[in-house]
């Protein structure tokens, strides 16, 4: 993972705290980090390669088109292929 992966994540984590899972748009992701879309989205798309988070895509019944997704973070257990064995028994 890079600095824009965890700083990507970190947000995620930070809106889902209360849920478990949070709804944002690209557009909020990068203005709150500073890249851009593409590089958002290129480490989301990672980051779920990787089955660190888990993402839906959310259909906005008003709009009649999709909305912002839906990011879930898995527990740490299910994803040992990505962390160092040091720091996961």
């Amino acid at each position: 993972m890079n600095a824009t992966d965890h700083d990507v994540l970190e947000m995620i984590w930070h809106n889902s705290k209360i849920f478990g899972a949070t709804q944002l748009a690209h557009d909020a992701i990068m203005l709150e980090i500073k890249k851009a879309n593409g590089t958002v989205r290129n480490s989301i798309r990672k980051l779920e390669k990787h089955g660190i988070l888990d993402l839906h895509h959310y259909f906005h019944p008003g709009n009649k088109g999709l909305g912002p997704n839906i990011y879930s973070i898995r527990p740490f257990n299910e994803y040992p292929t990505v962390v160092d064995e040091r720091f996961f028994p």
